[in-house]
């Protein structure tokens, strides 16, 4: 599995492709030299680079989301310990 640092770059990677990918549709699609062809496949392109720029995106959200949770619960047990007087009881919690 990825890393969350991972994901964040391979969807700077795509986005910054599907800029690239748009401008040049947006050039192609004034240009009257340019045939149809070239820019059914650019928008292909677009099309696939929006696709994959999407799945990341998704696995990136839910990687963050169980990342943040496993943080929060981390947080609240270090909370719960600190509420705690007794000394040997706190050791007992903070091994368990």
């Amino acid at each position: 599995m990825k890393t969350l640092y991972e994901l964040k770059q391979n969807l700077v990677t795509i986005g910054q492709q599907l800029q690239k990918v748009e401008s040049e549709l947006s050039e192609k699609a004034i240009d009257p030299k340019t045939t149809t062809e070239e820019i059914q496949a650019l928008r292909e392109t677009k099309e696939d680079l929006k696709m994959r720029f999407d799945v990341i995106k998704q696995q990136h959200d839910a990687l963050e989301a169980e990342q943040k949770a496993k943080l929060e619960a981390q947080m609240a047990s270090q909370k719960d310990l600190k509420t705690i007087d007794d000394p040997k009881e706190r050791l007992i919690k903070a091994k368990a």
